[in-house]
């Protein structure tokens, strides 16, 4: 991140080496393995504590994601680039109408923390770039850590519920398949094929169904997008996120209002599960829900009444992330998240664009549609999940990046940079 600093002018190449030998890694990588071992820590204490009801597991998931929220603003602020930048802008007022909202209702923080910490990663991960080394730390460190969660989720008789979720095992493994294929693409390394088998082979195992999609959809679209030849502008990469984001509203109101009348229920079955497991109902309720409360939603309050009489704790959950932050947070907060969140991912194509190679500024958007596509009926970004995804994302956007040079570590405003740039030679 910081090579070739000995001929830029003496000021801020001394502030490099002083970052440099202050932190020994870049942000991006500090960030990611602090998410890793918060999802760590977090399952850890939701396997000693069972009782879904002890505040110790919601008192440290608020102070974890809240003292990491701070983290990613004191790297922005503290970056010359960013604190004028608007990308700084947009996430701080975004994050400013969901503590406000959060105000208002009392209700759905952890939530909207969340939302708000995939925000500012997505500028982090864009902004400072990891190197060689740190991605192959990140990916290895995530290899561990996943097989070692499967494992103490795993029993001779299957998988503990009690432990961990079987999505959520299909989520870590669909997760580490897409960064082994990427690793793979980039350093053709036998052990990389072998995990990225190993890691759908598994899907059978847990049979996760979204994960199982998530799978397909990720190489099937890796190959048609490697196919094409035509250039994709990084402004319609921010259409596709926001297309698919609309698509999952429109996919949860026809898979309940009118799939489950023409099929039935016990006629299709995938993996053992019939293909209507209860969703329909849900999203029939969540969408009453809207109805009622268009401008502010209910937080996480939806269906508590529901879930507690008929002792039930899957009906609190949407499975539909769209739906689920319009629901939660209601339609205004649903329009920024959702357009903030897809701007952002089309600027982190920005620096791959000028290269204009077939997988190097694609992967990180065939990666987000794959991941919107299993969030038609899950709700990953509301939970601890959501941190490891942006682990995983930062590895494969910067596995897709050129080396940094030191026009990109040069950060000045745009008006004096090219002067300044041609002064330090």
């Amino acid at each position: 991140m910081y090579a070739d600093t000995q001929k830029l002018p003496i000021d801020y190449r001394q502030n490099i080496q002083t970052r440099r030998k202050a932190i020994g890694h870049s942000p991006s990588f500090i960030l990611a393995v602090c998410s890793i071992l918060f999802v760590c820590v977090h399952q850890l204490i939701a396997n000693i504590i069972i009782d879904t009801t002890n505040p110790v597991n919601y008192v440290f998931t608020v102070v974890s994601i809240v003292s990491m929220i701070i983290y990613q603003l004191y790297i922005l602020l503290n970056d010359r680039y960013y604190r004028n930048n608007r990308l700084l802008l947009i996430c701080s007022m975004s994050i400013l109408y969901f503590a406000l909202l959060y105000l208002f209702m009392f209700s759905g923080l952890t939530r909207a923390l969340y939302l708000c910490s995939i925000l500012l990663n997505l500028v982090i991960y864009k902004q400072f770039k990891l190197s060689g080394s740190e991605k192959k730390k990140i990916y290895w460190f995530f290899t561990v850590v996943v097989f070692a969660m499967l494992l103490n989720g795993t029993t001779k008789d299957g998988v503990d519920d009690n432990k961990i979720n079987p999505n959520t095992c299909g989520l870590l493994l669909m997760l580490l398949f897409s960064m082994s294929i990427v690793r793979y693409h980039k350093t053709k390394g036998l052990v990389n094929l072998v995990i990225a088998l190993l890691s759908f082979g598994l899907q059978f195992v847990y049979q996760s169904r979204t994960a199982m999609l998530g799978c397909i959809c990720f190489i099937l679209l890796l190959f048609m997008f490697c196919r094409r030849k035509q250039y994709c502008l990084s402004k319609s990469a921010g259409y596709v996120m926001l297309f698919f984001s609309l698509i999952g509203l429109l996919a949860a109101y026809w898979y309940s209002g009118y799939l489950f009348e023409k099929i039935g229920r016990g006629n299709v079955t995938i993996f053992g599960k019939d293909l209507f497991t209860g969703r329909q109902y849900i999203w029939n309720l969540a969408f009453e829900s809207v109805k009622d409360h268009l401008w502010f939603g209910v937080g996480s309050d939806f269906n508590t009444d529901l879930a507690v009489a008929q002792n039930n704790n899957a009906l609190v959950n949407v499975h539909n992330q769209s739906l689920g932050i319009l629901t939660s947070f209601g339609i205004i907060a649903f329009v920024i998240f959702i357009l903030v969140f897809s701007y952002l991912v089309s600027q982190s194509c920005v620096a791959n664009d000028k290269r204009k190679k077939k997988l190097s500024y694609r992967v990180p958007i065939v990666f987000f549609v794959s991941l919107l596509i299993m969030n038609f009926s899950e709700t990953n970004f509301f939970y601890s999940w959501s941190v490891v995804i942006m682990a995983a994302y930062s590895f494969i956007c910067n596995s897709c990046r050129r080396p940094s040079t030191r026009r990109e570590i040069a950060r000045k405003p745009s008006n004096q940079r090219c002067e300044w740039i041609k002064s330090a030679e």
